[in-house]
């Protein structure tokens, strides 16, 4: 006896294409992320490192508090506590969240991103 399968649905084939879609989004925004990184590290090696004692080291980061101006400070240590929080939140995108907080989450994240941006624009200035 052969089976044969049924074509899917119209309905199945759009949530289908919405989800592999997404992914297709996250694979190439996280391609594009660690490719840059690697750029990045590659013209400044030393970045990487200062991030990295910034984050876990009190005296780097009281140097920088010292050297830096106060609105910069300010705005860095807002965004690196809004990044924890918003991490933690996406750990728990897919399972726990509702699709309403699915939605306010992202709309977080690319409010973070324009708060940075601004923040680039200062430490251009």
């Amino acid at each position: 006896m052969v089976l044969k399968k049924e074509p899917p649905d119209e309905k199945m084939k759009e949530e289908m294409t919405e989800f592999i879609e997404v992914f297709i989004s996250l694979l190439r925004g996280i391609g594009a992320y660690v490719e840059t990184m690697g750029k990045i590290e590659k013209k400044h090696p030393d970045v990487f490192k200062t991030m990295a004692e910034m984050t876990s080291s009190p005296e780097v980061l009281e140097s920088f508090v010292s050297s830096a101006p106060p609105e910069v400070v300010g705005s860095l240590l807002k965004i690196m506590l809004r990044t924890s929080s918003l991490g933690s939140k996406m750990g728990k995108a897919m399972t726990d969240l509702s699709a309403e907080e699915k939605i306010e989450l992202g709309k977080e994240f690319k409010q973070l991103a324009d708060d940075l941006h601004d923040l680039l624009k200062k430490v251009e200035e």
